[in-house]
């Protein structure tokens, strides 16, 4: 399935950046994996000299290598978040065939912010991005994310774009409205209303004025 239907992409919508765990934060998963290989390995002539149980050790080790680094693999790649122009989408594998996808919109993030604890994440630069929305229950925390300032503003980018977008949706919407309804207005509220458009006309006028 492609990332678009994953999170259900919708029209004139874009993805902007995928946000995965930084790779610094889970390699040693993969050392331990390829430890268990290399003792396998290291001891691989001895096992097999000693017949059929030095056999399934050697198997049974190697195993639990590639399982080790398959799963590391598997569970860094299907743990991210996208970031839209129109939303936050994490998508969280908590098992092989249990997975969580959370949606947070731009007009419901009330606040927003990075914290890096610890040694490593302020030398290497990665922590956590905490996302505060109007219904509390409902936040989101971003963990070992790379460089977490750069993704906060891009958030925050991103999210003041879509809400000064939907506030100039919502003026044109309600213009064409207001132009749907002049034919039902009475002589009095045609009056008034061009009494404040020549008001406000005149205030136009004055500041053109003023500036030349």
């Amino acid at each position: 399935m492609s990332l678009q239907k994953k999170i259900n992409l919708r029209k004139n919508e874009e993805i902007v950046l995928v946000i995965k765990a930084f790779f610094f934060t889970y390699f040693w998963l993969y050392l331990l994996g390829f430890l268990f290989m290399g003792v396998a390995s290291f001891f691989m002539f001895w096992l097999f000299s000693q017949g059929v149980w030095g056999d399934v050790v050697y198997g049974l080790v190697m195993l639990i290598g590639l399982y080790i680094i398959f799963r590391t693999w598997f569970f860094a790649n299907k743990n991210f978040s996208v970031i839209t122009t129109e939303r936050l989408v994490n998508i969280n594998r908590v098992g092989w065939f249990d997975e969580y996808l959370s949606i947070i919109h731009f007009n419901n993030v009330v606040d927003c912010h990075v914290r890096k604890r610890g040694v490593w994440p302020n030398i290497l630069n990665y922590g956590s991005i905490v996302i505060e929305t109007m219904d509390e229950e409902n936040g989101l925390e971003l963990n070992q994310i790379r460089s977490p300032q750069r993704i906060l503003d891009l958030i925050l980018e991103y999210k003041n774009n879509f809400i000064d977008k939907k506030n100039l949706y919502d003026k044109d919407s309600v213009y064409k409205a207001f132009l749907n309804i002049i034919p039902d207005l009475d002589e009095a509220q045609l009056c008034e209303i061009y009494d404040l458009a020549d008001e406000q006309l005149k205030l136009i006028d004055q500041e053109i004025d003023s500036v030349v």
